[in-house]
């Protein structure tokens, strides 16, 4: 899952919702510097990006990219479950989109001193930009796919992801709004061990 769906999935706790935002960012080195609810963010991301992984409605729309994405297939379709969750944003969440996203915003600049250096120095840019709203529509995926493009070492063609999402919308949405439910269950009854 990508930044959108990892913020929702934290629930109503703004504190689960930073560790939850900077999860990728923390090193191992780092990971005893956090503690309480930013602690179980952090778990909880990471327990979302297992059961994402290793789900078969997720499997299945890796496999539509897999002839032309291969390895970097996993990484695509986080991104466009995020298109997909803000398409169907009202099925999932009744606060309005962009009300959400903008307490979204305040809470990770209230909490920036919480946040790894490296994630610190690119918040403000990176709210600048709305990224949470801009992998809602097809430029906002472009940017983004054309980034990651640029920061592979090896050929990767992320931008060519536009097509697959142009090819195949109607079976990533029948799949997202298959999975996302059991998604949302299961980060709702998640416990930290």
């Amino acid at each position: 899952m990508n930044y959108l769906a990892h913020c929702l999935l934290s629930g109503a706790d703004d504190e689960i919702l930073i560790g939850n935002f900077i999860a990728d960012a923390v090193r191992p080195k780092e990971m005893e510097s956090y503690s309480g609810k930013v602690l179980e963010g952090i778990y909880l991301h990471r327990a979302i990006d297992s059961f994402t992984d290793q789900h078969r409605y997720v499997r299945e729309a890796i496999l539509i990219l897999r002839p032309r994405h291969g390895k970097y297939s996993s990484v695509i379709i986080d991104i466009l479950w995020d298109y997909f969750l803000i398409k169907n944003w009202s099925r999932y969440c009744q606060t309005d989109k962009s009300v959400y996203i903008a307490n979204v915003y305040k809470n990770l600049r209230k909490h920036k001193d919480q946040m790894p250096k490296k994630l610190q120095g690119r918040i403000d840019s990176l709210i600048e930009t709305d990224f949470l709203a801009a992998f809602g529509h097809r430029e906002g995926l472009k940017r983004s796919f054309t980034y990651m493009d640029k920061r592979t070492k090896f050929p990767s063609d992320f931008v060519s992801a536009i097509q697959d999402l142009d090819d195949n919308e109607e079976e990533f949405d029948r799949l997202f709004n298959l999975f996302f439910p059991e998604l949302l269950a299961m980060a709702e009854g998640w416990e930290m061990g």
